[in-house]
């Protein structure tokens, strides 16, 4: 069925409007196009089409969500995980992604459960987790594409919800990005043609992030907070089961 959606180029581009949307209403969803885009474009091309993507996403969202940005906690995010979105980057054409995405997973369903029932108080950890799961973040970005699946549960257990959250969540994710792609081009993951492929995505996320912050007012900050530990959660389980985002 997966192939299918993929082979339909038109539908392909709905899936992206659609998870354009809910990363600009609830800052989850994008990494759900990283295998549909490896269908559509070859599994090497589609990271470096992808990375613009989330580029572009990224630049609307901090123009849309600007004045909500904790631009404190976004530049120390930033500080640590650029490293290890370097290393990540390198590592790519090193090493399988598999064992680390299972181990990470674990990670996360452990941090998740912490956040929700609090074995350990959160004024412990909060901030103070920000340089280890930095470089985790930065890494697992490089490494697989996308490393929201670690900087979401922390920005929440932080206490960033809704227009904040989407603001500095963008912020992180665009200097991030920016490293990503100088290492991509000089390993010819992104070539010329990448390029001309991501401008579709570039319409299609202008288009996406105005819709989300549309639907983003409509949301409690309860439902918010929920909603997206829910989404990392079941994302986790996926990824420790076999079911890899990469």
């Amino acid at each position: 069925m997966i192939e299918a959606l993929a082979q339909n180029i038109y539908l392909f581009y709905g899936i992206v409007l659609l998870t354009s949307v809910l990363s600009a209403s609830i800052g989850v969803g994008s990494f759900i196009l990283i295998p549909l885009a490896a269908l559509v474009f070859g599994a090497k091309a589609s990271i470096g089409i992808i990375t613009l993507y989330f580029l572009f996403q990224n630049i609307n969202k901090i123009v849309v969500f600007r004045e909500h940005i904790n631009w404190n906690i976004a530049f120390k995010m930033v500080a640590w995980s650029i490293p290890g979105a370097i290393a990540g980057s390198f590592a790519l054409a090193y090493i399988s992604a598999d064992l680390f995405e299972k181990i990470l997973a674990i990670f996360i369903l452990a941090y998740l459960a912490n956040d929700v029932f609090e074995f350990i108080p959160k004024k412990h950890y909060q901030v103070s987790a920000i340089p280890i799961l930095g470089v985790l973040y930065g890494f697992m970005s490089g490494l697989i594409g996308s490393g929201n699946l670690v900087k979401g549960p922390l920005l929440t257990s932080i206490g960033l919800l809704k227009e904040s959250y989407i603001g500095t969540y963008a912020v992180t994710s665009f200097f991030v990005n920016v490293p990503k792609i100088m290492v991509y081009l000089f390993m010819s993951i992104i070539v010329g043609a990448t390029f001309r492929e991501a401008i579709p995505f570039l319409v299609i996320s202008i288009i996406g992030t105005y819709i989300g912050k549309h639907f983003l007012t409509k949301i409690s900050h309860n439902t918010f907070y929920y909603a997206v530990n829910i989404v990392f959660a079941l994302s986790a389980v996926a990824l420790l089961f076999g079911q890899s985002i990469s």
